[in-house]
């Protein structure tokens, strides 16, 4: 009866933990969504030239950034702030375009060099 009521009780308070484990987690995800984290900054493409070179598209507030990053530093090559343009650069996003045409764009532009 000892050990039955032990296992018994082992199983009680590891569900207690369990819980209260999930009820921190949910708290904490609502304390960040309130201080404003990952609301004001997005990235929204990322694609690699090689294991050290990258280029970013980056959503910050109402104005969308392309970053050159490589091992040395980071650049900010150029800034989108017409609403037009984010709109259009954001559909594109969704439905996996961009990525294709910069692909392309690049490729395209690598073949002529050959």
């Amino acid at each position: 009866m000892s050990f039955s009521w032990q296992l018994i009780k082992m199983l009680f308070y590891l569900l207690l933990i369990i819980l209260l484990f999930f009820i921190v987690v949910k708290f904490i995800k609502k304390q960040s969504y309130f201080q404003g984290f990952n609301q004001n900054l997005q990235v929204l493409e990322k694609i690699y030239f090689n294991s050290d070179q990258a280029l970013y598209l980056v959503k910050v507030i109402d104005e969308i950034w392309v970053l050159g990053i490589s091992k040395e530093r980071m650049e900010l090559l150029s800034k989108v702030t017409d609403s037009d343009k984010i709109e259009e650069l954001t559909d594109k996003m969704k439905n996996n375009d961009l990525k294709r045409g910069f692909k392309k764009f690049f490729n395209r532009e690598g073949n002529d060099n050959d």
